[in-house]
């Protein structure tokens, strides 16, 4: 799906750049034959470029209803050698200096085609060099007005060399940009992902391990309980056995935060989920120290786990909510990648190095005994797999607000 989606770019670009060939084609024409007063052909040089318009409105027209193959694109850049090749035909054959553009539309299959096609293709543009060599129509000039018109079609030549060189040379390195993007995020992912399976193997052992004991200490901390209330003068001994019973629970609460598993709701169905509802049913959850703003008519629908997606912006909405004293702002709007959704405090903020930190498991500003570090690296996994992505941004003084983009559904 993805080589077809890059076929797709690669060919509606490649229509573009047509059009532009086109028209420089006209404009050229139009200036070696009434400016330079080069008596050129014109009904079959017009008739060549008319032919290659029509051919790329044909062409628009069938990748709107089909798929666009290597075979759509490889005859496309096919044509464009043969077309270039009979415009050349008609005005002067090799010794015109727009024929270097055959190594135009090598460049062009060697970006988008396979080995095979680009070198079909050098076969093909050679193969119409050698023809030129042998027939073309001359034009009607001395030796003398020949050179100068080559000189003047060579400085013309370099100029349009030279744009595409800087736009093949652009896209490439966008692409190559593009890609190792890409790589790093997949790679973030990943570490993230064997992360959670770290945390979900060290919470499994954990809880096998430490279950039998702890349920022993609460056994034990209840019954002195029972039988220190009895007794009179042995209140701090009270205190003591109630305080070994608080951290029992204290305990459990941690592995059960341990627990990966639990916050990735396994088993659990990919669903449109109605973002609106969501976030109002979220404040009315958390309490009236969120101040919701839904924009203007937000209509917006997502594809996620909606337990799951509930519980990422949940711990979202805590975190916030713990480090200011006052509102949190719970913002939504639709934009043209997707659906945005924004948890805002107005906190102490964070630096830039702690800010790059944010969301390393175990990893927390809050105070000890206050939080495991988990919720963010938690909820930044099942936003990213519902296509998804969480960013932060914050300053010191200023608050700190958490971003987070949904693809909507039919977008």
């Amino acid at each position: 799906m993805e080589r077809g989606d890059e076929r797709r770019a690669t060919f509606d670009w490649l229509l573009r750049l047509r059009w532009t060939a086109i028209f420089g084609q006209l404009i050229t024409l139009g200036v070696v034959r009434w400016l330079l007063d080069v008596p050129v052909v014109l009904a079959p040089l017009l008739a060549v470029i008319g032919f290659e318009a029509s051919s790329n409105v044909f062409a628009a027209r069938v990748s709107r209803r089909r798929a666009v193959t290597e075979l759509r694109l490889g005859s496309l850049i096919a044509l464009d050698v043969l077309v270039l090749a009979a415009l050349l035909y008609f005005s002067g054959g090799a010794q015109n200096p727009f024929s270097f553009l055959f190594l135009v539309q090598v460049a062009l299959a060697a970006m988008a085609l396979s080995w095979r096609w680009t070198w079909g293709l050098v076969a093909l543009a050679l193969s119409c060099l050698a023809g030129l060599y042998v027939a073309s129509v001359p034009l009607p000039m001395t030796h003398m007005q020949m050179m100068r018109l080559h000189l003047y079609g060579m400085w013309v030549a370099s100029g349009v060399a030279g744009a595409f060189i800087v736009t093949f040379v652009g896209r490439v390195s966008g692409e190559l940009r593009q890609s190792r993007a890409r790589a790093e995020r997949e790679r973030m992912r990943a570490e993230r992902a064997q992360r959670l399976a770290s945390l979900a193997t060290l919470a499994a052992g954990a809880a096998h391990e430490l279950a039998t004991p702890l349920g022993t200490i609460a056994l034990c901390a209840e019954e002195l309980e029972l039988e220190l209330r009895r007794c009179d003068g042995v209140a701090h001994l009270l205190e003591d056995v109630e305080l070994v019973g608080s951290e029992v629970r204290r305990c459990r609460e941690v592995l059960d935060e341990l627990s990966v598993e639990a916050a990735r709701s396994p088993g659990e169905s990919i669903v449109e989920v109605d973002v609106a509802e969501l976030l109002a049913r979220l404040r009315e959850q958390v309490g009236p120290r969120v101040a919701l703003d839904l924009g203007v008519d937000l209509r917006a629908r997502v594809k996620a786990p909606p337990r799951g997606l509930s519980r990422a912006l949940r711990a979202l909405l805590d975190n916030a909510l713990q480090a200011s004293t006052g509102s949190v702002f719970l913002r939504a709007r639709q934009e043209e990648k997707g659906v945005v959704i924004e948890v805002a405090d107005s906190g102490q903020g964070m630096d830039q190095a702690t800010l790059a930190r944010v969301g390393e498991p175990f990893f927390t500003t809050k105070p000890a005994g206050r939080g495991m570090g988990l919720g963010v690296l938690l909820a930044r996994t099942v936003i990213e797999q519902a296509g998804g992505s969480l960013s932060h941004r914050s300053q010191p003084h200023e608050g700190t607000v958490a971003r987070v983009v949904l693809p909507m559904e039919g977008a």
